[in-house]
């Protein structure tokens, strides 16, 4: 493939809201888009094996697509590695870490939830961000790694109840917690974001939904780049799928309206 505009990396399918976004404002813009399904899921891993796994990733991608812009489509390998990238590499790396400080200026309960994978939660710099802007306001976290598990199986095609299902325990605790602002610290989370909207509107509303796919692609195209040839968006894979996968892949591409190119 010749040079691409932007190359998307996650662990799995969570960058795709980010990706379908930019779309929609630049639906010309040549992409791919890179789920890391070998090292599925990133949330479990430490630090050292995440920050190896990223420069070894975009080297790759760097390699084989010359992106004008890399964006690191995961909370949890933005809050890991995103450095450590930036350090290696000397194009653009735009990293999507968690809204901490959007959820914290928009609430007035002074009580914020902000779930994230098990990496993110427990990572230096989610406390970073927590002290830097939590302004007296409390941040509260909750480790939600089993929601990421399901968004990537299948999640996305289910029922509109099995959905509300699993993410109505996550409404309830905010309740619980008097907080009225849920920050959604993974990208897979924004996925299933209509439900987590709904929900909370039906069980009293008061609850605002923070995340930061539109900070993040306005960032992106501030750094666009022009004159690049256009050609179709694709999905891409780093381990070879079994036909059960495959055809759940084949599935999401056809959902994201992109193309499926296989095993990277």
């Amino acid at each position: 493939m010749n040079k691409v505009q932007y190359a998307f990396i996650d662990s799995g399918i969570g960058g795709l809201p980010y990706l379908q976004h930019l779309l929609h404002i630049e639906p010309d813009a040549s992409a791919v888009f890179i789920a890391d399904t070998g090292h599925f899921p990133y949330g479990t891993k430490t630090e050292t094996e995440l920050q190896n796994i990223a420069l070894e990733l975009v080297k790759t991608v760097v390699k084989r697509f010359n992106p004008e812009i890399v964006v690191l489509a995961c909370n949890t390998l933005s809050v890991v590695a995103l450095q450590t990238i930036r350090q290696h590499f000397s194009l653009p790396i735009v990293g999507t870490v968690p809204a901490i400080k959007l959820g914290i200026e928009s609430t007035r309960t002074g009580n914020v939830v902000l779930i994230a994978t098990e990496r993110s939660i427990a990572d230096p710099y989610t406390a970073h961000l927590i002290e830097e802007f939590s302004n007296g306001k409390n941040v509260i976290l909750k480790a939600e790694q089993e929601l990421v598990w399901k968004i990537e199986n299948g999640l996305l095609f289910a029922s509109n109840a099995e959905k509300e299902k699993t993410i109505a325990p996550i409404i309830h605790f905010c309740r619980q917690k008097n907080a009225d602002c849920l920050v959604l610290g993974c990208t897979h989370y924004l996925i299933l974001k209509e439900t987590f909207i709904k929900l909370a509107y039906e069980t009293g509303g008061g609850i605002q939904i923070i995340e930061s796919l539109h900070g993040v692609i306005n960032q992106v195209l501030k750094l666009s780049p022009k004159h690049v040839e256009k050609t179709k968006t694709v999905f891409y894979t780093t381990s070879k799928l079994d036909t059960t996968n495959e055809k759940k892949y084949n599935a999401i591409c056809t959902y994201f309206n992109i193309k499926n190119g296989g095993l990277l």
